[in-house]
């Protein structure tokens, strides 16, 4: 299993997120961003969901 750092809000809350259930990228950017008020980039979000599915 991979180590996995969780260093800011927007990995945070994807983990929160998922924790919900099943979710896509884009979908996953729009709440982070309706939630903390911080825009989510694909380039924050889609490296992070690949490393989870490793």
């Amino acid at each position: 299993m991979a180590d996995i750092e969780i260093k800011n809000m927007v990995k945070l809350f994807t983990i929160l997120l998922l924790s919900e259930g099943e979710q896509h990228g884009y979908d996953i950017m729009k709440k982070v961003e309706s939630r903390i008020g911080k825009k989510a980039s694909p380039g924050q979000i889609y490296p992070f969901l690949k490393q989870l599915k490793k």
